[in-house]
């Protein structure tokens, strides 16, 4: 998470509600931007506490208005104090330089039974796989799984990995955002269904401490 104005306005995220367990009362958004993933979460759980941690001042002031708490600041030194039912990391865990460090210290934050569930762009995709091998090329963009401010990369294997090095036991895992149009897809729909991994932009995960 850096100081940069914050390039996902109106990313609601709203395939990653289905991850947040039953029963959820409060959640800790990472990386929560101008609040528009907690603003929907409160809007189909009515009475579910969403408080949001971002370091870029520039979303602070619409993050508080649609929050029940906005914290400015970085996980590393400006965490809340209490404990939540769920901590999200929705695309932003591959932001850290450490993201094993960023998950262990995500622990201390949740109440017994918590929950982290994380949105990871998936740099497996045929898109950034085809412009290696192809032309050769590692090109960052603005936004995406190829955002110029990624500083980790992860796979659906190597996300996993990430957890249970972390000491977190994987719960669950979705692709999200799976391509299902254009040439390139049409010639990897006839290879099967073992082709989603390079067609999800995404993957979900679900995942609770060991």
């Amino acid at each position: 998470m850096s100081n940069t104005p914050y390039p996902y306005q109106g990313s609601s995220r709203e395939y990653v509600e289905r991850f947040i367990p039953p029963g959820v009362t409060s959640v800790l958004d990472i990386g929560c931007g101008y609040g528009d993933f907690g603003a929907y979460l409160k809007q189909t759980r009515p009475g579910i506490e969403v408080w949001g941690l971002d370091s870029s001042p520039a979303v602070a002031e619409r993050a508080s208005e649609r929050l029940d708490c906005f914290v400015l600041g970085t996980l590393h030194s400006d965490a809340p104090t209490r404990r939540f039912d769920c901590i999200t990391f929705n695309d932003t865990i591959e932001h850290f330089p450490d993201p094993w460090d960023a998950l262990q210290q995500a622990r201390a934050l949740l109440g017994q039974g918590g929950e982290v569930v994380a949105s990871i762009p998936n740099v497996r995709h045929y898109s950034v796989i085809r412009a290696l091998v192809f032309n050769g090329r590692w090109t960052y963009r603005d936004a995406g799984i190829m955002d110029r401010t990624h500083l980790r990369f992860f796979t659906r294997r190597s996300a996993i990995d990430l957890f249970e090095q972390a000491g977190y036991r994987v719960l669950d895992v979705a692709p999200a955002n799976v391509d299902s149009s254009g040439r390139a897809v049409r010639i990897l729909a006839v290879l099967g269904a073992a082709t989603t991994e390079f067609r999800a932009t995404q993957y979900l995960f679900r995942a609770q401490p060991v």
